[in-house]
């Protein structure tokens, strides 16, 4: 293989693809200027580990491009390159820079990102061999707005706002190296919302998200079971609570992210010696 050229520039990985798709991906994407690689090999990666579970960092380069929201197929080429965690470039204000490079592809990169809703991300992922027999899970952290999931071209599920985990333990093979591709699309709470922008009344604006994309640190999990269930299957989705309002002024919760979580019981008799109880102090401060 020649090295030399747009080799020399392209991505760097240790990780050896096992499958066409790996292949194609990755001789299909941009070069990346001199200095710049994307590293994939985990183990060079983060990682914290337990008895019981472990989690490595898939933080880095990604492969990327800008989607349709309708597509439904892993695209084969045109692929540039964005760092996760990240937001989205093109929305700049008062209180947002864009503060990500966008390496991108020719075809698209006169595109306006400001507008954009969907996007495609892609990395490769060599899943351990000591993974055997247990679980693995990939985890969004923080994810605005949704999430389908591929391995290998075949979707495996999907992850919802603000962020959680999806079950890869049937299509994930221990010691094999896998394709991961995650179609992201942005999704305002309305299409259309009121804007109070204007002293004298309100208006009505098209409906948008400020930080749209991978903005969270992305994980692969491994652990022996999850809550009791004991037979694992691709598409388990495991999502963070979100809080909604219900309208009105009452706001009150439609998912509280405490239900079903005891609280903590103090012990006074333990506490107290003798059985007495607790004096109450009262401050001597008054406003």
């Amino acid at each position: 293989m020649n090295f030399k050229g747009r080799f020399s520039l392209a991505v760097f990985a240790t990780l050896q693809a096992t499958s066409p798709i790996g292949r194609c991906a990755e001789d299909s994407a941009v070069a990346l200027p001199p200095g710049i690689q994307a590293v994939w090999d985990l183990n060079k990666a983060y990682r914290e580990s337990t008895v019981t579970r472990e989690r490595i960092c898939l933080n880095g380069l990604w492969q990327w491009q800008p989607a349709d929201a309708r597509s439904e197929q892993v695209p084969e080429g045109k692929w540039g390159w964005f760092k996760v965690p990240g937001c989205w470039p093109g929305i700049t204000d008062y209180m947002q820079k864009d503060c990500q490079t966008v390496f991108a592809h020719p075809s698209w990169a006169t595109q306006n990102f400001g507008g954009l809703s969907a996007a495609w991300y892609q990395r490769k992922i060599a899943v351990p061999l000591e993974w055997t027999n247990r679980h693995v899970v990939v985890c969004a952290e923080y994810l605005n707005s949704f999430a389908a999931v591929y391995v290998d071209g075949q979707k495996a599920g999907e992850i919802r706002f603000p962020g959680g985990e999806l079950d890869l333990t049937a299509v994930c093979r221990p010691g094999s190296t896998h394709l991961l591709s995650v179609l992201v699309i942005a999704m305002p709470l309305k299409g259309v919302m009121l804007s109070y922008g204007d002293t004298f009344g309100a208006k009505q604006v098209q409906g948008k998200v400020e930080r749209r994309g991978l903005c969270g640190d992305v994980y692969l999990v491994v652990r022996n079971d999850y809550g009791g269930v004991t037979k694992a299957s691709a598409g388990y989705v495991r999502n963070l609570p979100t809080l909604v309002s219900s309208g009105g002024d009452t706001g009150k919760a439609e998912q509280n992210p405490r239900e079903g979580l005891s609280e903590p019981q103090e012990d006074f008799h333990r506490l107290c010696p003798d059985g007495a109880r607790p004096k109450r102090h009262r401050s001597r401060w008054r406003i």
